[in-house]
């Protein structure tokens, strides 16, 4: 059977077809799914830097591929028709090589030109300082997709995040469990959590006489032996874990009335996207109270008037806290700084992510001297 040849055609336009089609990674491919696939500004310009290194060793290797091939070209013998063959062979390498060139010539020209748009070219040390939060962006955002699509996070997603001193939260199981539950039982759960020194073997006196909203499922955690932040954080933790629909702190010096939890709860309902805490004054005679509100462009401490204020500070000594607030706010949620409390860090960030703070002043405890045992509280005249 004899082979079958090329059908003429108009190969001055085919060829040039082939040409403009050559390049491998398109320029919107290159920018959006190479260089700005990474996370910070620093890997995004040690991304252009590699990719424009593989071309320009690409386009060297190429040309010398070119003329190689040429200088083979020019040696073959033609006087048979084998030789004839080879060349015809060797002349269609020559055209691939030169095909190459043009797009490698492009991708070099692109990365170039991004290269020299970076406003900073950043050092090796630079480039080593930023990778922290270019490994920690990537795996929270894998994470999340994980989430979206499986409802688990991936173990090896997982150990990388533990690894970085990240906790890996169950966001979306956590959101399930709670719409399950509302919509098959009506309720709701809370975790009511006090923070010692050390473990409460005798009980909490602060919460034993705390009535349970209707409804409403509780376990009491005593979190003990750890720095204030670190108990708030790891309280965070457990109630995630717990899968529960709210957060409830009380301070083992601050003694709420009975009704405080029911009033709370009932003011948390009425307000989507809040937090509530309960009023009470410093341990000072002056009897100020603990939470704080911006008068005046000042900050003040919230006086009682039996009424609901929004306060910039929300105190922890007896606060209700949707679970939602966890998962909107990036860990840690509490620390203490030089100039900052746990609750004026986490009420902050709060804040920042559109949540309300709210104290019921009507709603006020005691507060109490752990050493002298003074009883310090805001009595009606």
């Amino acid at each position: 059977m004899k082979n079958k040849k090329i059908p003429k055609r108009d190969l001055t336009k085919l060829q040039q077809a082939f040409i403009e089609i050559q390049m491998p990674r398109t320029p919107f491919a290159l920018e959006n799914f190479v260089v700005n696939s990474k996370f910070t500004d620093q890997q995004r310009y040690a991304q252009c830097v590699l990719e424009l290194s593989i071309a320009y060793d690409n386009l060297r290797m190429a040309n010398l591929s070119l003329e190689k091939a040429k200088i083979q070209m020019a040696d073959i013998d033609t006087t048979t028709r084998l030789g004839q063959i080879d060349k015809e062979i060797k002349q269609i390498e020559v055209e691939q090589t030169e095909r190459a060139v043009v797009g490698a010539m492009r991708e070099f020209e692109f990365l170039y030109d991004m290269w020299e748009k970076f406003p900073k070219k950043y050092t090796r040390e630079e480039l080593n300082l930023a990778q922290q939060e270019e490994y920690t962006k990537m795996l929270e955002t894998q994470a999340q997709h994980d989430l979206n699509a499986h409802g688990r996070i991936s173990v090896g997603n997982q150990e990388g995040l533990r690894q970085l001193g990240k906790v890996v939260y169950p966001q979306l199981d956590v959101a399930r469990e709670v719409e399950k539950r509302f919509l098959e039982e009506g309720k709701s759960r809370m975790l009511i959590a006090v923070a010692t020194e050390k473990k409460a073997e005798n009980g909490l006196p602060c919460v034993e006489n705390l009535s349970i909203p209707n409804g409403t499922e509780f376990k009491l955690f005593n979190c003990w032996g750890r720095k204030i932040d670190e108990a708030y954080n790891h309280i965070a933790e457990t109630a995630i874990e717990d899968k529960v629909d709210y957060v409830v702190t009380v301070e083992d010096d601050t003694f709420p009335p009975q009704d405080a939890l029911v009033k709370l709860m009932d003011l948390l309902r009425k307000n989507p996207k809040s937090a509530v805490g309960a009023w009470y004054p410093k341990r000072e005679k002056s009897l100020e109270g603990v939470p704080i509100v911006i008068k005046d462009g000042k900050r003040q401490y919230l006086e009682v008037d039996n009424q609901v204020h929004e306060v910039y500070t929300l105190p922890m000594g007896c606060s209700i806290f949707p679970i939602e607030m966890f998962m909107e706010i990036p860990y840690p949620w509490f620390a203490t700084t030089a100039n900052l409390s746990q609750d004026s860090f986490f009420s902050q960030l709060a804040r920042e992510h559109g949540w309300k703070l709210l104290v019921d002043t009507s709603v006020r405890c005691k507060h109490i001297d752990r050493k002298t045992g003074e009883v310090f509280e805001y009595k009606e005249e």
